[in-house]
């Protein structure tokens, strides 16, 4: 499936990166890049930082998800809330029914 979104999602006052990616080992990565460019963007460039991140980008993510498309598994697209916590939910007064906001969706 595709991963990605036509709308622009925001987590806090961040817009995330929601560009159509036709496989989630490119969505998931390019997402986080564009975090790191905005912080860069605000804060400058720090060697150390750029150091991990080379790291995560070219180890760590690999790894963790090279393991979720073999032996026959596929990974599917679905709607994620991606700030789910505490302060993010609550229960409907009139209703007494769960609510979840401000999803960052992705």
């Amino acid at each position: 499936g595709d991963f990605g979104s036509q709308c622009v999602t925001y987590n806090g006052d961040i817009p995330q990166d929601k560009s159509w990616s036709n496989n989630w080992k490119h969505f998931f990565p390019k997402s986080l890049r564009h975090l790191a460019n905005l912080r860069e963007d605000k804060v400058g460039r720090r060697a150390e930082l750029e150091q991990l991140l080379h790291a995560i980008f070219e180890r760590v993510i690999p790894r963790l998800l090279r393991p979720l498309e073999t032996a026959g598994w596929t990974l599917k697209t679905l709607l994620v809330h991606g700030y789910l916590w505490y302060g993010n939910a609550s229960i409907d007064g009139d209703t007494g029914k769960g609510l979840v906001y401000n999803p960052a969706s992705f």
